[in-house]
């Protein structure tokens, strides 16, 4: 049996602490709030991405059978394209809001960095 050394991070690179600077709680709480939409829009999404998904299999029933007359339903594929459209928008909120989340994080750093050259 082998058994791995306990590994420890560097004294200075503990989770960062909320920090107590006033310009970065209020990017914070911004922050913790794009999350929790990003959690929310998640499941909206992939289920609007799942009915699309089931219209388009049910439009596509009766290809490839014997015999009988292949008929693709072209009622259901639009339908399914509107529910993918929806679902589209709902990704698109999700990634707007991981950008600020991202942009966010760049000032905080950014407003870390200058306060410690101070």
């Amino acid at each position: 049996k082998t058994t791995r050394p306990e590994t420890t991070k560097p004294i200075g690179e503990a989770p960062s602490a909320p920090s107590d600077n006033v310009q970065i709680q209020p990017m914070m709480a911004r922050i913790a709030e794009l999350e929790q939409v990003i959690a929310k829009l998640r499941p909206e999404a992939q289920a609007l991405d799942d009915k699309a998904s089931e219209i388009e299999d049910s439009a596509f029933k009766g290809i490839g059978g014997a015999g009988g007359d292949p008929k693709v339903s072209q009622k259901k594929l639009t339908e399914a394209k509107s529910w993918r459209n929806k679902a589209e928008d709902v990704y698109t909120k999700i990634n707007t809001a991981r950008s600020e989340i991202s942009q966010l994080k760049r000032k905080i750093k950014l407003i870390e960095r200058n306060s410690k050259k101070k």
